[in-house]
């Protein structure tokens, strides 16, 4: 590959992750039963 390609493809790589990361750790997806003093949301 050419080095603007593997570039393009590291910072997508990057942003799909992070785009992964936030939702798997957000706030909406706490427990129903956890209080908001437990999540800090």
């Amino acid at each position: 590959m050419q080095n603007w390609q593997s570039e393009f493809l590291a910072v997508g790589a990057l942003i799909v992750l992070s785009v992964f990361l936030r939702q798997h750790a957000s706030p909406e997806s706490k427990p129903v039963t956890a209080a908001h003093a437990e999540t800090g949301a």
